[in-house]
């Protein structure tokens, strides 16, 4: 069920990604982010996400990998930093790397 709403709110994101408060949104999940408002940095940075946003892609998946702001889910932490990585974001990169070694220990 979990998934099922994510992939709705996926697609009703997406239509927004035009939106020119989109820029706006995701500086302010990034200011929520460093002042550790997760919750609200997640609110703010999924639609940015959406849109191909590699960091942002990056962030959400760090916050949801570890369930800062937002119920835990590995798999789809994984997800968004996998989708950042395609981008060549480094910090999702390496994040990568670490969770394979990690994995395999």
């Amino acid at each position: 069920m979990k998934k099922f709403i994510f992939l709705i709110l996926l697609s009703c994101f997406l239509s927004a990604c035009a939106s020119p408060y989109m820029v706006e949104e995701y500086e302010q999940g990034k200011y929520y982010f460093k002042k550790g408002n997760y919750k609200k940095a997640y609110e703010q940075l999924f639609p940015a996400a959406v849109c191909g946003n590699p960091e942002a892609q990056y962030a959400v998946g760090y916050l949801v990998y570890y369930g800062y702001g937002v119920d835990r889910d590995e798999v789809i932490g994984i997800f968004w930093i996998q989708k950042s990585a395609e981008h060549h974001y480094p910090r999702a990169i390496e994040a990568l790397k670490k969770m394979r070694c990690h994995c395999h220990s």
